[in-house]
């Protein structure tokens, strides 16, 4: 069974799951956003209608947010020399694309399909055949299925012996547990953490990149502070209030609940369930596996409790 008439004749209601990655609108983290003081963020003493010191409060706060995580450990940050203000991760992999645009893209099946739309010359990635003229971009968690990838560390130590430019995608870091990775590697040229997922901000995103190249147009937007100040600081003040486990951990039980329900695997991130089964094949991420956004089930949970919520 491949469509949502095939999944709701079998007694499921598909109404209740999706495709895709949609992030859990909080209303803590919401009602937080709503009373913040937007009418003080803008100053009229510079040509930007704000201060310009969020820029770098945000990276230097932002960089502490990633290491207060008790679910997850990501080392090596500190490897990377440069800090760069987001438009969230898909800006972080434009600059790694337009400096790297000349190379082959290599991209594990069922990565970010944005990156397949956008470059050019790309084919998924086996290791035996990457060589000196490729460039990668892997996320961690997999895209795919909110994990670990089984051949992550395996595809970096080949980039490392082969001098291959790799980008590491951060995007579910806020809304997943149990990934401990090290980024101490020479091939790795930049990594990217958005804020849209953890925060539902994905029309008013911000990101950090941790970058060991100078030049390009994100260090020059960086450097002329031609960044979404707006953006960066309500996420700026939201961070300060809320840690990177505070949703993988408010919904923990929940997803676990609604998986059990659907007879999904939960996956590490938390908007996840995972199958192989055929009748969730609607699901089908480039043939990886069957991977059920559950985020309008948790949605509806919470709109018949609404005290859930606010705890």
């Amino acid at each position: 069974m491949n469509s949502e008439k095939d999944f709701a004749i079998a007694g499921k209601r598909p109404c209740d799951l999706m495709r895709g990655a949609v992030p859990i609108i909080d209303l803590d983290i919401l009602d937080y956003i709503r009373q913040l003081p937007f009418g003080s963020f803008f100053v009229d003493s510079n040509d930007k209608s704000m201060d310009t010191s969020i820029q770098d409060e945000y990276l230097e706060f932002i960089s502490q947010w990633i290491t207060q995580s008790k679910l997850n450990s990501v080392h090596g940050l500190e490897t990377f020399p440069l800090r760069r203000l987001t438009s969230g991760n898909t800006q972080a992999f434009d600059d790694f694309y337009i400096r790297y645009h000349d190379r082959n893209f290599k991209f594990l099946p069922g990565e970010y399909p944005y990156l397949s739309k956008y470059v050019r010359a790309w084919a998924f990635l086996d290791e035996q055949s990457l060589n000196r003229k490729d460039a990668v971009v892997m996320s961690a968690p997999f895209s795919a299925t909110g994990n670990i990838h089984p051949r992550f560390f395996h595809v970096l130590e080949r980039a490392e012996n082969l001098d291959i430019p790799v980008f590491i995608d951060c995007a579910f870091f806020g809304i997943t547990r149990d990934l401990h990775i090290n980024l101490n590697y020479r091939c790795i040229q930049s990594v990217g953490f958005s804020l849209s997922k953890a925060f539902g901000a994905g029309c008013f995103r911000s990101g950090i990149e941790f970058s060991k190249q100078s030049g390009g147009p994100l260090s020059i937007q960086n450097e002329w502070i031609y960044v979404q100040l707006l953006s960066a600081k309500i996420g700026l003040e939201v961070a300060k209030q809320f840690s990177p486990d505070y949703i993988p951990e408010k919904y923990r039980k929940l997803q676990t609940a609604i998986c059990d329900e659907y007879g999904l695997k939960p996956s590490n991130t938390v908007i996840f369930g995972l199958s192989s089964d055929e009748k969730f094949g609607f699901y089908d991420v480039d043939g990886v596996v069957n991977r059920v956004c559950i985020t309008p089930a948790i949605k509806k949970c919470n709109d018949r409790s609404i005290g859930y919520s606010r705890n």
